[in-house]
């Protein structure tokens, strides 16, 4: 019986804390769920780009190139460095959502990814009927 009541407890504080972090909205100040996996898709892309060497040489070497890129970024989400990263750590600190985020950013990028697929697919198709 005391192990029914010790599993029972226990089973009610995870339960009960698992919640409060599922009911969890970012406040107002913190990037909002669907911008910020928008945004981490995009530094995704970048750190690809910069991982595999896709970069432009003769202008750029990797790190300066990957964090222009991350100032375009930033622009293009009207944020700045200091927001992303307290939003980032905000997310950080509710891991729930946070795997959310990045399960979405995943799909996001798998999305893309299929898409180019399917560009590509189509563009060689269109090639070996013109010749």
């Amino acid at each position: 019986m005391r192990n029914f009541l010790f599993i029972a407890f226990i089973s009610l504080i995870s339960f009960g804390c698992s919640s409060d972090e599922e009911k969890a909205t970012p406040p107002n100040d913190i990037i909002q769920q669907e911008q910020m996996v928008q945004i981490l898709t995009d530094i995704q892309i970048a750190e690809a780009i910069y991982q595999r060497g896709n970069f432009p040489k003769d202008d750029y070497d990797g790190k300066k190139y990957v964090l222009k890129m991350y100032q375009k970024i930033f622009e293009k989400y009207e944020i700045d460095e200091q927001k992303f990263k307290q939003s980032l750590t905000w997310y950080e600190e509710h891991p729930k959502i946070l795997a959310d985020v990045y399960d979405e950013v995943l799909n996001e990028l798998s999305q893309r990814e299929a898409n180019l697929r399917d560009k590509r697919k189509a563009k060689n198709k269109e090639k070996k009927k013109d010749n």
